[in-house]
């Protein structure tokens, strides 16, 4: 795999199905150096970084929304910083935005990791039945270990399909019925014999379909394929700072459950509850920050952020954890400090290409390529989950979209580096700092999009997506 994960021993504390918990970490929460960023860690675990972990349970119960209104708490990591509101409302706004965020994901069980993901789209059926193929969101170095023995969505795959199906045909007797995923047999099995199963995991499904068996095995779904990555997805532009192989780190995956009883149970009824009318879906077409605040008023920039996400735990391994403290009410914010992006100091935005470069440990291979990161990072402080974080969603509290989790660092700042799902262009005295992108719509400088997908390979043959029916657009109460 193309990345060095580092796993720092700090507990994390962990959900219940589905009640708030506290993540607790043993070191108190540093601003990083003001000239540099300690080396990141991807969230993504891998087979060889399993290990043990504390985890600490505070149920949020009721009562406990009902807090005095005289509470006033400390939002901050730093003195120059202070947000006071009242405990009751923070717990009630995060309870309803992680409610609404683990409704939306999964772990994910793999050969050589896991990491996760979250529900994106799923096609629509003419019959009234339950919807069996979805389509779901992650990062693309949770997907670079994957041996997809098929491409029928013209994407660059981490591996070649002829290679993968010749291993195959070479080991087509090998036995898996022992093998569990997020093992040192089933990674090589990758390597080997061109092995691929997943599973996937919710808190409320876990102990009964056991992900970590993997589903194709078990019959529950169908062999996975990427049905986008966004591999070389804006022209290469020296001028531009855009070069080849340029990408974002995401993907999204297909995934077809056996029938639509194996689809509602694992998905948790998610068609019924955020249907083509409902206005209680997060919203992924969200604008970015840079749109409500200009570069020189992002001080003003105060939002709570908010994730569910599963880092790497034995004791407990289909439960979630949340970047929520119950106690103290905090969750994270876009940090206070200043980056350079691309020469500008800019409050909590990074140049994903300049810390790749600083820190290579951090690039994605994708089939024997090294893979460069464009545009910047959101850098947000606070509860850097580890290793399996990698993939979950963020949003604010009225559930519109940040972006995906790709790294964290421990060490120093614990703080965590976000791709946004999209972004306008950053430009200041006729510098392009960032291009501007939309992974889900597309935008004119790009090749592909998430849309441009669905409309060419679902809508064109009379078939219709959740995001589609839902005319590409948010719908709000």
């Amino acid at each position: 795999m193309g990345w060095k994960a580092w796993v720092i021993a700090v507990p994390t504390v962990t959900g219940s199905a589905f009640g708030l918990k506290e993540l607790i970490t043993r070191n108190s929460l540093l601003p990083p150096p003001q000239k540099d960023i300690q080396a990141p860690s991807v969230g993504l675990v891998n087979q060889e970084q399993r290990r043990e972990e504390e985890v600490i349970g505070l149920s949020l119960s009721q009562d406990t929304i009902q807090s005095s209104q005289e509470d006033v708490i400390n939002l901050a990591d730093d003195d120059e910083y202070i947000y006071s509101r009242r405990k009751g409302d923070v717990r009630k706004e995060a309870k309803e935005a992680l409610d609404r965020l683990n409704d939306y994901s999964f772990k994910i069980f793999f050969p050589c990791g896991i990491g996760t993901g979250w529900i994106l789209d799923y096609q629509l059926t003419d019959d009234g039945k339950y919807p069996t193929t979805w389509y779901i969101g992650t990062n693309a170095h949770v997907v670079n270990s994957f041996r997809f023995s098929d491409n029928p969505y013209d994407q660059r795959l981490p591996y070649y399909t002829g290679e993968t199906n010749k291993l195959r045909w070479m080991n087509d007797k090998v036995n898996y019925s022992d093998v569990e995923l997020w093992t040192g047999k089933s990674c090589r099995a990758v390597k080997g014999y061109g092995y691929l199963d997943i599973g996937l995991s919710k808190p409320e499904t876990g102990e009964k379909h056991r992900p970590e068996y993997g589903f194709i095995r078990s019959k529950k779904i169908k062999e996975p394929k990427l049905f986008y990555m966004p591999y070389n997805f804006l022209k290469p532009n020296a001028s531009l700072g855009i070069p080849d192989h340029n990408y974002r780190d995401f993907a999204v995956l297909e995934i077809e459950f056996s029938d639509p009883e194996t689809a509602k149970e694992l998905t948790n009824d998610f068609a019924n509850k955020y249907k083509v009318d409902s206005t209680n879906a997060i919203n992924i077409f969200a604008n970015p920050i840079d749109s409500k605040y200009s570069l020189e008023k992002l001080d003003d920039a105060n939002e709570n952020f908010y994730t569910v996400a599963y880092p790497h735990t034995q004791k407990d391994k289909y439960t979630p954890a949340v970047n929520f403290d119950v106690q103290k009410a905090e969750a994270s914010n876009l940090t206070k400090e200043m980056y350079y992006l691309s020469g500008e100091r800019i409050r909590g935005y990074v140049d994903a290409k300049k810390l790749e470069d600083r820190h290579p440990s951090l690039k994605t291979e994708w089939n024997g390529k090294e893979l460069s990161e464009v545009g910047h990072l959101y850098w947000i402080n606070k509860f850097a989950l580890e290793g399996g974080s990698s993939g979950s969603l963020y949003t604010d509290k009225d559930g519109n979209v940040l972006g995906v989790k790709r790294l964290a660092e421990w060490v120093v700042s614990n703080h965590s580096g976000i791709v946004p799902l999209r972004s306008n262009e950053i430009k200041k005295d006729g510098v392009i700092y960032s291009p501007k992108y939309d992974l889900i719509l597309g935008s004119e400088n790009q090749t592909s999009s998430y849309k441009q997908q669905v409309e060419r390979y679902i809508t064109k043959y009379g078939k219709r997506t959740w995001l589609s029916a839902r005319e590409w657009k948010h719908k709000s109460k």
